[in-house]
């Protein structure tokens, strides 16, 4: 009798169809957290430029004794995943701001009864949701001051 043993080499087919399988999905996976932390950190942008935008309100309000309204959204292209330029042309030319680069958001500091409120908006997936975030600052005796996402966390 012959007792040798055959040696297996390589994988069968059904193994290898598994780890494709699973290899697929964990990609898939992976691409939808990196779209989504993507879009999260692109929509940090409008609390750090709306900080920005009071801070240059602040100083103008300590020069002329009241805020700057800028009611117009700026700028005024359309929302979408694109940073667009900022362009002059605007109250935040007259504020002396402007961001460093180009934005994602579109912005505007509204003044009513000495209440300042900057907001950021932005639609960074182009779903029609948009995205808003308001800083307000009050300048009564209790000095208010409340920075909040309008918007739920999920919408971009």
């Amino acid at each position: 009798m012959n007792n040798q043993r055959t040696h297996r080499r390589g994988f069968t087919l059904i193994e290898l169809m598994m780890s494709v399988a699973i290899v697929g999905l964990l990609a898939a996976l992976a691409t939808q957290n990196f779209k989504e932390a993507s879009m999260a950190a692109q929509r940090a942008e409008a609390p750090g430029l709306s900080d920005s935008i009071l801070n240059a309100e602040l100083a103008y309000e300590a020069v002329y004794e009241d805020f700057l309204h800028i009611g117009s959204w700026h700028p005024r292209s359309a929302l979408d995943r694109q940073a667009v330029p900022w362009t002059e042309g605007s109250g935040f030319d007259q504020l002396g701001w402007a961001p460093d680069g180009d934005v994602r958001c579109r912005y505007r500091a509204r003044v009513l009864n000495r209440r300042l409120a900057v907001q950021g908006q932005c639609d960074l997936d182009d779903d029609g949701d948009r995205a808003r975030f308001v800083r307000d600052f009050a300048t009564h005796p209790n000095r208010v001051h409340r920075a909040v996402w309008v918007t739920p966390a999920n919408v971009y």
